[in-house]
């Protein structure tokens, strides 16, 4: 009977096995875009205000963001926004959203500690920034 029992235990582990692996595998082929909400809620979303602003030398498109999200120093960010601005000194002052947990990624050399949020389309460009001041480093909800 323990011998029966043993291999009923197995047989209920090796079915939960197979099928924690077709759910892991299932997840990996969603070609649908979509994140569950626990995985959205990993997402640090705070504002920021934008101290300093440096074009990047040998880039047309890059900016050296220094950014002030609520912490002892401010966050060097690294941006795609140039383009965008004909006076790139405009930005300085301004807040704006800034994803805050990204790992930290080499760009022309500066390490980047974030992400600024902006739109695009054919036409027009924005930075995602709160309409009224709010404190820096307040986390979006």
């Amino acid at each position: 009977m323990a011998s029966s029992a043993a291999s009923t235990s197995k047989e209920v582990a090796t079915d939960l096995a197979e099928r924690a692996r077709d759910t892991v595998s299932e997840m990996r082929e969603r070609k649908d875009g979509m994140i569950d909400y626990d995985t959205f809620k990993q997402v640090q979303v705070k504002v920021g205000t934008i101290i300093s602003v440096e074009k990047i030398e040998k880039s047309d498109k890059l900016l050296k963001l220094m950014v002030n999200v609520g912490e002892d120093e401010p966050r060097q960010i690294v941006s795609g926004i140039a383009p965008y601005f004909k006076d790139i000194h405009s930005l300085q002052g301004r807040q704006a959203m800034f994803v805050t947990n990204l790992e930290p990624r080499k760009i022309f050399g500066l390490e980047s500690n974030g992400m600024i949020f902006a739109v695009n389309d054919e036409d027009s460009f924005s930075i995602l920034e709160p309409d009224t001041t709010i404190t820096p480093g307040t986390q979006a909800s």
